[in-house]
């Protein structure tokens, strides 16, 4: 199942992007408010500002109307439930075709990779690498 982007995607991209720079958004009248808290001279922050009040529509109804976050949220944590739930069984499937890969030739001691190698920061990794060996 593939995340479907819309407007509430790009809410959450903007929220997220001032979330990890600790810019923190109200509404004061008809204008939206953003302080860094605490504040620092972090290199950009100017353009950060920028891309979250190109937003500002949206944003701002956003900090009115709490509905169009909570939506956000409860439909990704499903989509994120759903995702994971795909992962377990491919990742138990991957598990099991090494397994039946190193049962049908015996002599296969090296990783699965053509370049000899998973990736440190593979997902998941061949026995070899993990340093499981080979038991079959």
């Amino acid at each position: 199942m593939k995340h479907k982007q819309d407007e509430l995607d790009r809410l959450a991209v903007v929220l997220a992007l001032a979330g990890s720079h600790n810019v923190h958004l109200s509404i004061n009248g008809e204008k939206l408010r953003m302080i860094q808290e605490p504040r620092s001279d972090e290199a950009g922050l100017d353009v950060i500002f920028r891309v979250i009040g190109k937003q500002k529509d949206m944003v701002m109804a956003a900090l009115d109307n709490p509905d169009a976050t909570r939506t956000w949220l409860s439909r990704t944590q499903r989509w994120l439930t759903e995702v994971k739930d795909e992962m377990f069984e491919v990742l138990d499937q991957w598990e099991q075709v090494e397994k039946m890969h190193r049962l049908m030739h015996s002599d296969t001691t090296r990783c699965v990779n053509k370049d000899g190698r998973c990736d440190d920061y593979a997902m998941v990794r061949c026995d070899v690498c993990a340093g499981k060996g080979v038991t079959a």
